[in-house]
């Protein structure tokens, strides 16, 4: 008998940054994403339960991103502007730069 199982990944964009950031992996500035990232178990392609939940600052060019964990939670507040998708957001002229040694990084 064969059993397939597996994670799967479920992305849902919530917003994006009040600044233009500058990523570190492409060098681009440009508005990031902030995103919740589920992933569940599956079972023959079916997913059947979370595993578990992170939200992430996700680079558009890229998708270099920024876990966003409670230690940097408040490094991150003044650059997150959450917005539904239709409304659009205005952009600083200048760039905002943020450590990646104070943020846990992740390439997907």
């Amino acid at each position: 008998m064969l059993i397939i199982y597996g994670t799967k990944d479920f992305r849902r964009v919530k917003g994006k940054t009040a600044k233009e950031m500058h990523c570190q992996n492409c060098g681009m500035d440009s508005q990031w994403k902030l995103t919740n990232v589920w992933t569940w178990f599956s079972l023959y392609y079916i997913p059947l339960f979370p595993v578990w939940k992170k939200k992430m600052l996700v680079c558009p060019n890229c998708s270099c991103g920024i876990k966003i964990t409670k230690d940097n939670q408040e490094l991150l507040n003044d650059v997150v502007l959450k917005s539904s998708k239709d409304k659009e957001i205005p952009v600083s002229p200048a760039p905002t730069q943020i450590s990646m040694y104070a943020a846990e990084t992740e390439e997907k």
